[in-house]
């Protein structure tokens, strides 16, 4: 499970909905967590609300980019978002593939670049966004095929062969093979390897005079 379900979804959305926030910024450090109060923690969490203007890790540094995107279109983000709304998003758009250094830790930047006049509370959309973005960049290994594509054909406007061949297709998989989604019920849950980002930034931009939603963003190594 991804940190961000403890830190933001555990915690509450209503915790941050009083917050006009722009910009979201998470990293995960392995070190010795501080002393509180004379107290001893196996875990350490904290909440800063920053400046405005774009913040630096302060633990990581950026080294490789593997992938990069631009102006992709997406459905417009509220909280009714799922996460395989993006993934078609970002199989259907173009990525540009740098390397394929496989490593254990990514970071991750993404900006949403909104109509002029449109608020996202970036809280209430960051689970579904990541998944489906970090999604794009594995491949599924086959499992119950048939079963998962039934499933995202009664959601995604495409030829179940399409959503099979999206499901299956390397190239842009620099995540690799995973058991990437499975029947869930009687939907879907998706499985992308989320744990493996120790950062990422989400920033959101009012940028367009109608009604487009588009991303930016770009994977690197840390």
């Amino acid at each position: 499970m991804m940190l961000k379900i403890v830190l933001f979804y555990n915690v509450g959305l209503a915790a941050f909905s009083h917050l006009k926030i722009t910009s979201l910024q998470f990293e995960r450090e392995y070190s010795q967590p501080p002393i509180v109060n004379g107290n001893h923690f196996d875990h350490y969490q904290s909440y800063t609300i920053g400046k405005e203007e774009k913040q630096v890790s302060e633990f990581r540094i950026k080294k490789r980019t593997l992938a990069t995107w631009r102006n992709i279109p997406i459905p417009k983000l509220s909280s009714e978002i799922k996460p395989h709304s993006i993934w078609h998003a970002m199989k259907m758009g173009t990525v540009s593939i740098l390397d394929r250094t496989n490593i254990d830790f990514y970071g991750l930047e993404i900006s949403i670049k909104a109509p002029i006049d449109k608020h996202v509370q970036i809280v209430s959309v960051m689970k579904p966004l990541l998944d489906g973005i970090i999604s794009a960049f594995h491949h599924h290994d086959s499992s119950n095929l048939d079963e998962v594509v039934g499933r995202l054909n009664a959601s995604i406007n495409l030829p179940q062969e399409q959503i099979a061949h999206f499901l299956l297709d390397n190239s842009i998989s620099i995540l690799g093979e995973r058991n990437l989604i499975q029947p869930y019920g009687n939907r879907v849950k998706w499985n992308p390897e989320d744990d493996a980002f120790q950062f990422f930034t989400i920033t959101k931009e009012a940028q367009h005079p109608n009604d487009k939603w588009t991303i930016d963003g770009e994977i690197f190594t840390i």
